[in-house]
């Protein structure tokens, strides 16, 4: 692990990781496409009859998508659901992305204000319909926002498979090495952290750095 400090920060303890699966494939990106082009209809029908009204107008899709996946319907009717809540949350009024997120670069991402970077390894709803909404917009250099080829891309099926805190992800692992620039620092606070994932022993390597005197400037 580099930088053993990580398992000090708030964006360690707490914080959850959410891996997902993806189907990407043409008839995705028609289910996609089909619900962003009638959204205004979507979000006004209840959550049975939108799902209802999305499988019917999109039975040949559906076909495909079921053809390569035949247990898939339980599953996707979650995925339309979550789509249809979306589009009511973020996408309801004309001309206005309500989804936090950062467009740039051909890209979607959400800014991580805490670390102050542009995280792009993101997927749900919120990010694939932002696609489509930045798609329809123009840059100032006159080219779309979103090309046409990200926008397929970014246009897939995806469903959660979990949450598991980022704090217990070291305990899946039978050995850690760690590394620290500040090691003769840590607290004992920090030094029983690192002995409760496991860390029995240390070493201090000299720095290869050359030491320089500081000098004051102040006259």
């Amino acid at each position: 692990i580099d930088e053993v400090d990580v398992f000090f920060g708030p964006d360690f303890y707490g914080q959850l990781f959410s891996p997902a699966r993806t189907i990407k494939s043409s008839d995705a990106t028609h289910l996609c496409r089909f619900m962003w082009e009638n959204r205004s209809e979507i979000i006004e029908k209840s959550q049975d009859e939108a799902v209802d009204w999305i499988l019917e107008g999109c039975s040949e899709s559906v076909h495909g998508l079921l053809k390569e996946y035949p247990r898939l319907m339980p599953l996707l009717k979650i995925f339309l659901i979550e789509c249809q809540i979306s589009l009511r949350a973020n996408f309801r009024v004309n001309g206005v992305c309500g989804c936090d997120v950062v467009c740039q670069d051909d890209r979607i991402g959400y800014l991580d204000r805490r670390i102050g970077s542009v995280n792009y390894a993101i997927v749900g709803p919120n990010y694939m319909f932002a696609h489509y909404f930045y798609h329809e917009k123009v840059a100032a250099s006159g080219s779309l926002k979103i090309s046409e080829k990200s926008l397929c891309e970014n246009s897939y099926i995806s469903f959660t498979c979990g949450h598991v805190l980022y704090s217990e992800l070291p305990n899946f692992f039978r050995l850690i090495h760690g590394v620290s620039g500040t090691l003769s620092g840590f607290s004992e606070g920090e030094k029983q952290i690192l002995m409760n994932y496991g860390f029995t022993r240390s070493s201090f390597i000299p720095s290869t750095f050359e030491k320089k005197t500081l000098e004051d400037d102040s006259d």
